[in-house]
């Protein structure tokens, strides 16, 4: 994280904003090896995940998250991605609706198309690492 942090600083990407995303199997080797991020006495009384975010404070300057999205091979080994939130955009919206006569019911079905997408707007804003436990 250490290493990630300085090269996001290289790039002069802002530290407010920042982000650290992995998966389960790297919080249970951290909860695992004596560290005190995740326990709640260390943790401002928050020891609840809520919204995939682990912790309630910053480490190295990341807000930290867990997510099953990220690659990982094994439980030995895996995947983990720290960036800035100016880095990707997403949009989503509804195209086209229409409403129709509900054949099995007295009322109407309306449905539209939802599209949505997602675009790496700042490649220097990211970074990605693999990791192995011993």
């Amino acid at each position: 994280m250490a290493r990630m942090a300085r090269l996001l600083d290289e790039q002069n990407i802002p530290e407010e904003g920042r982000w650290f995303v992995a998966g389960p199997a790297f919080y249970e080797e951290l909860s695992q090896s004596g560290s005190k991020l995740l326990s709640v006495d260390f943790n401002a009384g928050q020891g609840s995940i809520r919204n995939g975010l682990v912790s309630s404070g910053k480490l190295r300057g990341f807000n930290m998250y867990k997510s099953n999205n990220i690659g990982a091979t094994s439980t030995a080994t895996g995947k983990v991605m720290a960036g800035h939130m100016s880095s990707t955009a997403t949009a989503q919206t509804i195209t086209t609706t229409e409403v129709i006569r509900d054949p099995s019911s007295f009322g109407d079905i309306v449905r539209g198309l939802h599209v949505y997408g997602a675009k790496v707007l700042r490649p220097d804003a990211l970074v990605s690492a693999f990791y192995t436990v011993d």
